[in-house]
């Protein structure tokens, strides 16, 4: 979503997002309770505040080149490798799989592109999300990634932030 907005891509999928996906990833997997838990995603603290999913949401993704540096990362199998987004030169998705090199005559990160999403299918790759929890694949469940495009979309993020805000003044 960050890539979408950033990039000011225009996605029917969000403009309406509970109907779209929700219909969408119904239509793949009737037989599963959608709404209910699937694997291990009961082991996460964020479910029960979507605000979480947007810690480093205000921050700018970067432009991938080579000495660029992201703060949109996940960890991959170690704490010197992490998956990277970045957008590319023209407003591609870019992800990749990013080494850090702490080496005596060498320092740096070292980025191996994985995937490479074009504007275009941004709304596909938001459907394939859908797609791949209605066909249990990984820990969070179609409800959950409807509920975290939903906060995001109504209004509610920014109405958290904002009291977030005031809160901390």
């Amino acid at each position: 979503m960050k890539w979408i907005e950033q990039t000011r891509i225009e996605s029917k999928v969000l403009e309406n997002p509970g109907f779209a996906l929700s219909q969408l990833a119904a239509s793949y997997r009737t037989e599963v309770d959608l709404m209910s838990a699937t694997r291990t995603e009961h082991f996460s603290p964020v479910r029960e505040k979507p605000i979480m999913h947007f810690t480093r949401y205000d921050q700018t993704m970067p432009k991938f080149g080579p000495l660029s540096n992201t703060n949109f990362w996940f960890p991959a199998n170690s704490q010197k490798v992490q998956w990277g987004f970045y957008i590319g030169k023209k407003n591609e998705l870019v992800i990749s799989r990013d080494r850090i090199i702490e080496e005596r005559d060498k320092t740096g990160i070292e980025k191996e592109i994985r995937a490479v999403f074009l504007p275009e299918d941004a709304d596909e790759l938001l459907k394939s999300l859908f797609i791949q929890a209605a066909n249990l694949r990984g820990r969070t469940p179609v409800s959950e990634i409807l509920k975290i495009i939903q906060f995001k979309t109504s209004g509610m993020y920014e109405r958290e932030i904002a009291r977030l805000k005031k809160s901390s003044a």
